[in-house]
């Protein structure tokens, strides 16, 4: 028999932030995605209007003409038409000045919650890393070093080394060293839920923020844009700070792990806590999330070729001159 494929519908953006504003009890800000869209629809249906009144002002344009660019074809439009078409012109301004105005007050107050966020979340893994180093699952360079300092050769492997002292601890701890170890396993699967929704956050309302700036680039032609296009101010929502956070999770995610399997592997592990805790597995960024960051690299990367090709003839132009100086002497 032939294998059938399910088709999963796909929820509509609406929808899902819909779903999640009502989930979310914190009273973050998200996007006014309802009020983007009015001011959005009214702007082209004003364009609409335009590009008619335009074509009756002027039979003669062909009917499958796009119109891109409506200034040039304002000064062909009969004196007794021109003065309306102007009028319903300059009316294309106003909802699309309003969409800015609420699009860039939403990104104000979204990103002063990320970054409270992202501020709470950064002490929190502070706190982690210290309750990880107290059961003996991580070990910083000053530890290894102590180490280091009392054995007769050098540590090559750090992470070996700190394995080997986790096994160790593990073989010959006691309750309270169990206890230590329940407690960073604990944190982290608090942690973990913290940073997951956090990154749920970021990335529904940078989703949105693209969806409509997209279509406002694909629907309003250039000449009414009222910001520079692209408008990629809502790439700062995903900052450094949260992708380090991110980066940094997973290993201690591992070493959590490898922890509690070298745990349950010792008679007896069954009576503690840690032994039993299910880990959550460490959170990764969406796909929105994830394209912000590779259109910031690509940026950054155009704006440094730029900069060095203007470095390269700058230096360039001089050499002509500093030639002749010292020739002449």
């Amino acid at each position: 028999p032939e294998a059938t494929s399910e088709c999963v519908p796909i929820m509509r953006f609406g929808k899902r932030l819909f779903l999640r504003t009502e989930a979310d009890c914190s009273g973050a800000p998200y996007l006014s995605n309802r009020e983007l869209k009015e001011a959005l629809n009214q702007t082209v249906w004003e364009i609409r209007k335009l590009d008619q009144t335009v074509r009756q002002a002027l039979p003669r344009l062909p009917p499958d003409t796009v119109i891109t660019q409506f200034t040039p074809l304002l000064q062909q439009v009969p004196a007794p038409m021109a003065g309306d078409i102007v009028a319903i012109y300059h009316s294309v301004k106003l909802p699309n000045e309003r969409f800015f105005v609420i699009l860039e007050s939403d990104l104000a107050k979204i990103g002063e919650h990320a970054h409270k966020m992202d501020v709470s979340l950064a002490r929190k893994m502070g706190r982690l890393q210290e309750l990880c180093v107290e059961a003996g699952v991580l070990y910083n360079a000053n530890q290894l070093r102590r180490l280091e300092s009392t054995l007769s050769y050098g540590i090559r492997d750090n992470a070996a080394a700190a394995r080997r002292l986790l096994r160790l601890k593990i073989d010959q701890g006691g309750s309270q060293t169990m206890a230590a170890m329940h407690a960073a396993m604990a944190y982290y699967n608090d942690y973990v839920q913290l940073l997951e929704d956090h990154l749920g956050y970021l990335e529904i309302n940078v989703a949105g923020f693209r969806k409509l700036l997209k279509r406002h680039d694909r629907q309003v032609p250039k000449e009414f844009h009222q910001r520079p296009c692209p408008f990629v101010g809502y790439h700062n929502l995903v900052s450094k700070i949260t992708r380090q956070l991110c980066s940094t999770v997973h290993p201690i995610g591992a070493a959590l792990q490898e922890a509690q399997t070298a745990l349950r592997e010792r008679p007896g592990a069954s009576q503690y806590p840690a032994s039993v805790l299910e880990l959550a597995s460490a959170p990764k960024m969406g796909e929105e999330c994830s394209m912000v960051i590779t259109v910031a690299q690509k940026l950054k990367e155009m704006q440094r070729n730029y900069m060095d090709s203007i470095e390269v003839r700058n230096f360039s132009s001089f050499d002509g001159p500093r030639a002749q100086v010292a020739a002449a002497h």
